[in-house]
């Protein structure tokens, strides 16, 4: 924030901030002097050593924001997606014995027989065979399908970032007023 000088009475220049507008300072002679508004404030000549004042937001700002903003949620929108694509339940043998004994239970004597007949004959004739726990073929197609819109998303979100540090590190177009500014310090 640029500080403005005010002169007293002395002779000395006294910096002041914007925040003591329509304030008193005290000058190191004693006199006390009226600060004056902020729209008076600002037509007096600031310090030499005082940071020049910066815009605050620009459009320039914003396209950054947007496009890193964008490229935030579409690589949270990949991540969902991974998340919550088909997976393969391993299989576990406690588990198991757990559904069919409770299984066992509820049965009626002709359910028993039909799960005789279909399942555990079968069994007892040929032996056991090994358990299956990979994904069905619909469920593949869902995975992979799901992998390709995470890629294409992923893309996405990357040009998305890519757009943002390239307007970041596109050099600035200065206003009429800067350039009237660089003019007046090279003289």
């Amino acid at each position: 924030m640029p500080r403005y000088l005010m002169t007293c009475e002395c002779g000395k220049l006294l910096p002041v901030e914007v925040g003591q507008a329509g304030g008193h300072i005290v000058c190191a002679c004693g006199a006390t002097l009226d600060v004056p508004t902020l729209r008076r404030l600002i037509h007096l000549p600031t310090e030499p050593n005082a940071p020049p004042a910066t815009a605050s937001w620009t459009a320039r700002h914003g396209a950054i924001a947007a496009g890193l903003i964008l490229a935030g949620l579409l690589a949270a929108a990949s991540l969902w997606i991974r998340l919550t694509e088909p997976r393969a339940v391993p299989f576990d043998p406690v588990d198991r014995r757990q559904l069919v004994d409770e299984r066992i239970k509820t049965l009626t004597p002709a359910e028993a027989w039909n799960l005789w007949i279909v399942h555990y004959r079968p069994l007892a004739e040929y032996g056991f065979s090994e358990i299956d726990t990979r994904l069905t073929v619909a469920e593949e197609l869902e995975v992979a399908r799901k992998r390709r819109l995470e890629i294409v998303v992923l893309a996405l979100a990357g040009m998305c970032a890519a757009a943002a540090v390239g307007v970041a590190c596109w050099p600035a177009k200065k206003s009429r007023r800067q350039g009237e500014m660089e003019k007046r310090k090279k003289r």
